[in-house]
């Protein structure tokens, strides 16, 4: 469920790349209209703002359960109408949520002030005139008359109830500092078309106790003086979501493709077909034209961060990488072929002796080769759908110590993350079978957003390991076993974007059977569980006996380990 509410918020915001904060009022949000609400929060409001200003200025309070109703009921009345307009689909959504909340409130037993105001504002939701003391009802005329999706004005507004009706003015901030962090962030949509930005600010979510320290030691600094500050932003289309060009928006976010468009609509024709019809390819590197994107900085950021946990412990990680490698080495390199060629140094053959004395050929010793290439192939997949932001580091990571392992080996080994944004599934490539060690620190660019369509990604997989002439291969799919990829939320419709849902047991039973396919194939698949422990049970159901639950990153290389000896004895 909580997989829907996450796509029904990620919609409505027109935005795939942040995490959620499901308690932003202290009250976790469990419906499908909750989630929309909040999905409109996010793409109105800055709600960092609001999140700071509630734990700083709200929270703090003995009656913050009424400061807190007020501060969420003013936002949802401001959001509902707007969202409508855009979205018709949700007025079902939002009479059954409303009809439910107002039985919810009439039919409690004790009701403080709270409760007698999310009675009143539902009972207005339904045309029937709120029973409420004088004091209460101004309150709630109040709350109802504003509609502003301004930040700062919507600031202001709570500034100015709570100081009516609760008196609380001591804690709160001036109204000067309050539009000094406002402008500064207006300041920032404006530079939204520039290329100007400073490396170490990395979000377009302010931290707000920063900036009020910094327009406090900077009392007379106004909104001419920000002209000069380079600040990175996310220049994100103000544009209808209906009317964005999916393409444009999918090469933004990760980058220009490498593979032509003849060569990518040819592979969707073939295999996006079934539950998978419409879907789109995207294949990319991560490179971008403007090297000042703000997604490019995003998953430079991700990288720093990856590179810095890595380097806290890279003598624990890079023993795992040691005995790793020594476990392939003894296992699935065990029988690899050894040969000799005849050489001017090595081994003496003395039989050979006589042909330097009587011909002009002098290759008399022989060298012995071990073929530690072998004819094995390893492909890694990572999965990258939002799901995994809060295990982004440790999920690079743990790709990264298989590359590692591989590649001292020389085994030929490619890495690849994918995940879906609207209707298009995107490969990023980290790693090709030929290029050098070095190419394995591009593993800690993963960064995690959108859906996941698992079966397509290893359809398409399946093929194109299937062109290799290595006769050992290897799939190791990093997932957290939650195939899903909804597009059809009662808010875009199927017609939308052209694709059907993938949710639930469609989507898990369409990823066993390509891993099955997969392994019917001759390739052998491992799946390497990343998510939590109440999702293992899919696992198991997609990928059988073939699958590494590791719940402590530091027992991940022995963990695989286990894994590819079982693999050796099954295909050496």
């Amino acid at each position: 469920m909580m997989t829907r509410l996450e796509n029904l918020t990620w919609t409505v915001a027109e935005d795939y790349s942040f995490k959620i904060n499901f308690d932003l009022f202290d009250e976790l949000i469990e419906s499908e209209y909750g989630a929309i609400l909040l999905g409109a929060y996010y793409r109105y409001f800055d709600v960092e703002y609001i999140l700071d200003f509630v734990n700083s200025h709200i929270k703090t309070h003995s009656n913050s359960k009424d400061l807190l109703t007020i501060a969420k009921l003013t936002l949802e009345n401001t959001v509902r109408s707007e969202i409508v307009k855009e979205r018709p689909g949700v007025i079902d959504f939002r009479k059954d949520y409303e009809k439910k909340m107002l039985f919810r409130y009439e039919t409690l037993f004790s009701k403080d002030l709270s409760d007698e105001i999310l009675k009143g504002f539902y009972e207005s939701r339904q045309n029937i005139v709120p029973k409420l003391n004088s004091i209460a009802k101004e309150l709630l005329d109040e709350i109802l008359s504003f509609n502003s999706l301004d930040t700062y004005e919507y600031v202001i507004f709570l500034k100015h109830l709570y100081k009516k009706y609760f008196h609380i003015y001591k804690t709160l901030p001036t109204n000067k500092k309050v539009q000094q962090t406002i402008e500064l962030n207006k300041v920032i949509k404006e530079q939204m078309s520039t290329s100007n930005y400073n490396p170490n600010i990395t979000s377009n979510k302010m931290d707000v106790s920063n900036l009020e320290k910094y327009t406090i030691e900077s009392a007379e600094f106004t909104s001419s003086d920000y002209n000069g500050l380079n600040i990175l932003t996310d220049d994100s289309s103000a544009q209808s979501f209906m009317n964005i060009d999916l393409y444009k928006s999918v090469v933004k976010h990760y980058g220009n493709s490498y593979l032509s468009a003849q060569v990518t609509q040819n592979l969707e024709r073939e295999l996006s077909t079934e539950i998978h019809e419409g879907v789109k390819f995207h294949f990319t590197k991560g490179i971008f034209e403007d090297e000042n994107s703000y997604f490019k900085a995003k998953i430079d950021k991700s990288y720093e961060e990856t590179t810095k946990l890595f380097l806290e412990d890279e003598l624990h990680y890079r023993r795992g990488i040691k005995n790793l490698s020594e476990t392939i080495k003894n296992s699935l390199l065990k029988n690899t072929e050894s040969y000799e060629i005849k050489s001017t140094t090595g081994e003496l053959v003395a039989g050979s002796v006589w042909k330097s004395l009587y011909t002009s050929d002098n290759k008399i010793f022989e060298k012995k080769f071990t073929d530690i290439y072998g004819d094995i192939s390893i492909d890694i997949l990572l999965d990258s759908s939002a799901s995994q932001n809060e295990r982004e580091s440790e999920i690079a990571i743990q790709g990264f110590i298989i590359a590692e392992a591989l590649t001292q080996l020389n085994i030929k080994t490619r890495v690849f993350g994918y995940n879906n944004f609207f209707n298009y599934l995107v490969i990023h490539k980290y790693r090709d079978y030929n290029d050098n060690r070095a190419k394995n620190k591009d593993i800690f660019k993963y960064s995690a957003s959108g859906s996941n369509r698992d079966g397509l990604a290893i359809k398409l997989m399946t093929q194109l390991i299937e062109k290799n002439s290595q006769t050992r291969k290897i799939l190791i799919v990093l997932s957290d076993g939650k195939p899903n990829d909804e597009t059809d939320l009662g808010l875009v419709g199927v017609k939308d974007l052209g694709i059907k849902n993938y949710v639930d047991e469609v989507a898990q039973l369409d990823t066993y059977n390509k891993v099955l396919i997969a392994k019917l194939k001759e390739i052998n698949v491992l799946g390497v569980f990343t998510g939590h422990e109440i999702d293992l049970d899919t696992e198991k159901k997609i990928y059988g006996n073939d699958f590494a639950y590791i719940t402590d990153i530091k027992r991940f290389p022995q963990i695989v380990g286990i894994f590819l000896k079982s693999v050796a004895e099954k295909i050496t």
